[in-house]
């Protein structure tokens, strides 16, 4: 179904396309894969999956559709829920953490790069220990003394 046909505001998904790092690319595929394999069994318009938004929200994928089967559904629960153990920049799922602040489920590598390039400190939270750390301009990392979440 398309948008313009019916004269409605176009949705994110078609104004933006996926918006997030290329590292869930890996978790989105099969997802895409699924519903231009379900689209070419509707016959109707009307009963084609839509992407409505693919985005990052909150350091998590997420995924609107128009409606989904009880089978995408599935497919979409498991990718948002796997996604906070996957690194958004590189798709490793090694080392990984979330910056705090502006919330980025990234690995310490990505991280360190990050704060190199924007010539900055972050605040990591490395997931298998719970701790936070200041990764600084330099990439060097070191346990954060004081750092209180809101």
């Amino acid at each position: 179904m398309s948008n313009k046909k019916n004269k409605m505001s176009p949705t994110p998904f078609e104004l933006f396309g996926v918006e997030c790092g290329k590292g869930w690319y890996g978790l989105l595929q099969p997802i895409i894969d699924y519903i231009i394999e379900y689209n070419k069994t509707v016959e109707k318009e009307e009963d084609k999956l839509i992407p409505l938004q693919i985005k990052e929200k909150f350091g998590g994928l997420r995924i609107y559709m128009n409606y989904a089967t009880e089978e995408l559904n599935k497919m979409i629960d498991n990718a948002e829920d796997e996604s906070y153990n996957v690194c958004e920049m590189c798709g490793s799922k090694e080392h990984i953490g979330y910056t705090l602040g502006y919330i980025q489920t990234i690995c310490f590598d990505c991280v360190k790069q990050l704060a190199k390039k924007d010539g900055r400190t972050y605040f990591w939270r490395d997931n298998a220990d719970n701790v936070v750390y200041e990764i600084d301009e330099k990439g060097n990392k070191k346990k954060a003394e004081e750092y209180t979440e809101y």
